[in-house]
């Protein structure tokens, strides 16, 4: 049977914490300090809530945990460079640019060393503050 190709390329870097993978993804993504929507989400609280933020339908990026870090760690290990791709407590941001013509490049991950806890912080701030613009969103 042949491997299956990665479905995303890690950034490069462990991110010390959620601030400074958003930043990382931001300038990658050319956002940082551009107008941008929420993108929406569920999370494992919620099946509508602000997970991210997005330029168009096709650049954006997005807060993500996975509980299944571990095993998707040691399996992407075997491919991405690093024994983190998923963070080291599954905390992680994902960068999509469905606009970016290099192969393999359309997603990144950005790994972090956050808990859980705070992704949930910024998922429910995020989100509260989404309701009270309404449909404007802010510039980031």
């Amino acid at each position: 049977m042949a491997e299956q190709a990665p479905r995303e390329q890690w950034c490069g870097q462990m991110h010390g914490s959620i601030e400074e993978a958003i930043a990382h993804a931001e300038l990658s993504l050319d956002m940082r300090g551009r107008p941008a929507d929420p993108y929406i989400g569920k999370t494992r609280f919620s099946d509508s809530a602000v997970v991210g933020w997005q330029v168009n339908d096709r650049k954006r990026y997005r807060l993500d945990c996975t509980p299944t870090y571990s095993e998707e760690n040691i399996a992407a290990s075997k491919w991405s460079g690093t024994k983190e791709m998923k963070g080291s407590q599954g905390v992680h941001v994902n960068e999509e640019n469905f606009e970016d013509p290099v192969a393999g490049r359309s997603r990144v991950c950005h790994p972090t060393a956050a808990s859980l806890q705070r992704a949930e912080g910024y998922w429910q701030k995020w989100t509260v503050r989404f309701h009270r613009w309404g449909e404007e969103g802010p510039t980031i």
